[in-house]
């Protein structure tokens, strides 16, 4: 019913439009609604974490992209290690063109939107 707390990155580089941005919102609403996170870590980076929103799992949560430049999947990674964070798992939400971190602890799932297979963790496609 419910479990520990979860970060989502959300890839705002300059190569994720409107259109994919509010595809990614609706994955996580539905990530939330499904598994009742006990909080939500939006974690908006491009080629450096630009933003970050806390959400509870009954918090309305509203998107807003933050950044727009090149993409780093890394400061995702740094954001939990350096917030001393314990999630679950982490869920990127991106298309899947910019460097990877080393393999983490935590599972990670990797939501494209392109064919591109991450080189750990799961790898899904989503449809925008």
């Amino acid at each position: 019913e419910n479990m520990g707390p979860v970060v989502v990155g959300i890839d705002t580089s300059g190569s994720i439009d409107d259109k994919t941005l509010q595809a990614f919102g609706g994955e996580i609403r539905a990530l939330v609604q499904a598994v009742r996170p006990s909080e939500v870590h939006i974690v908006y980076c491009d080629a450096e974490v630009n933003h970050v929103d806390v959400f509870s799992p009954y918090d309305e949560m509203k998107f807003a992209p933050h950044g727009g430049g090149g993409t780093d999947f890394r400061p995702v990674a740094e954001y939990v290690r350096e917030k001393d964070l314990s999630p679950e798992c982490v869920v990127y939400l991106t298309d899947g063109y910019g460097p990877f971190p080393e393999q983490q602890s935590v599972p990670w799932l990797w939501c494209m939107t392109t064919d591109v297979v991450a080189p750990f963790g799961e790898t899904i496609r989503i449809e925008v």
